[in-house]
């Protein structure tokens, strides 16, 4: 929790990134913006939608299976242990992997998931 640049491990991802809804429920407050992202990861490809309601957030599978085919999009491509540490409120903007989001789609999420 005190190191900054600490990852998860691949065993630990795969663990993790499959039982989030119930830390989003828990951890996503509400920014006062109704928005569904829908998220892709890679290392293990799963597609989720992350929707932040006016009362909280919830995660669920995405019936989409394709990467957002345009710039712009709300959409959120990262690898699946980054979107875990996001989720956590453990994702800074020094120590994030390269993603493909709108230009302030992560700062949002950031505000949303600020860390439990």
């Amino acid at each position: 929790m005190g190191d900054p640049t600490a990852t998860l491990s691949p065993t630990a991802t795969r663990l993790l990134i499959d039982n989030l809804e119930m830390i989003v429920r828990f951890a996503g407050k509400s920014t006062g913006t109704l928005q569904t992202v829908e998220v892709h990861t890679t290392d293990p490809e799963r597609h989720l939608a992350l929707t932040i309601g006016v009362d909280g957030c919830s995660l669920a599978p995405s019936p989409s299976t394709s990467v957002p085919a345009s710039p712009g999009t709300p959409d959120l491509v990262l690898p699946a242990e980054a979107f875990v540490r996001l989720v956590y409120g453990r994702l800074d903007a020094d120590h994030a992997p390269p993603v493909t989001a709108e230009a302030a789609l992560l700062d949002r999420l950031r505000c949303t998931f600020p860390g439990i």
